[in-house]
């Protein structure tokens, strides 16, 4: 599974790209691919973000969002994405302004998305 983090918002009331803003000395981005990483469950880790913002990323896989899509929203990124890996049935999307989650939270998500898949058809949203 792909792991898509969200990065392409404007940050208009928080002043300032909340991806490069820091915990500890640390970028927001950066804690959110460690923690990511950590759990060991994505063979891809993808940021998705706009034109403005994508050089910034000291990361290799960073993807701006469909130039026919800007400033749709998160949708726009999720859509771009999805388009660019057709062979990828889920994908797990976390927000770069959320520093904090933890290995564990990713895990439990996962683990319910897994079982619910399972069970039940969940809901998807569409672009």
């Amino acid at each position: 599974m792909k792991a898509i983090i969200l990065a392409g918002g404007h940050s208009v009331r928080f002043g300032k790209p909340k991806a490069f803003a820091e915990v500890n000395g640390e970028t927001f981005y950066s804690r959110v691919i460690k923690t990511l990483e950590s759990t060991n469950m994505f063979n891809e880790i993808i940021i998705s973000t706009n034109a403005q913002l994508a050089t910034q990323f000291k990361y290799p896989n960073v993807v701006i969002d469909d130039e026919n899509h800007n400033d749709k929203g998160p949708l726009a990124g999720i859509y771009t994405i999805m388009k660019q890996h057709p062979e990828e049935e889920l994908f797990f999307v976390v927000s770069v302004d959320t520093p904090m989650i933890t290995g564990k939270a990713v895990s439990t998500l996962y683990q319910f998305l897994v079982s619910h898949l399972i069970e039940n058809h969940l809901d998807v949203a569409a672009f």
